[in-house]
């Protein structure tokens, strides 16, 4: 399945940030300050790369 090669393609690093993101939610006191956590996580990110 293509979709399984593209995710397996992303290896190590895609564990990393879905981890980071699984955590900013989990660590959250509501849905909202997750979603906002999650945005900050998404722009910082952004700005790492080119």
């Amino acid at each position: 399945c293509l979709q399984k090669l593209q995710i397996a393609g992303w290896g190590a690093d895609g564990v990393i940030v879905g981890s980071a993101m699984v955590r900013q939610l989990g660590e959250s006191g509501s849905p909202e300050e997750g979603l906002k956590k999650l945005e900050e996580l998404a722009k910082s990110l952004k700005a790492a790369f080119p």
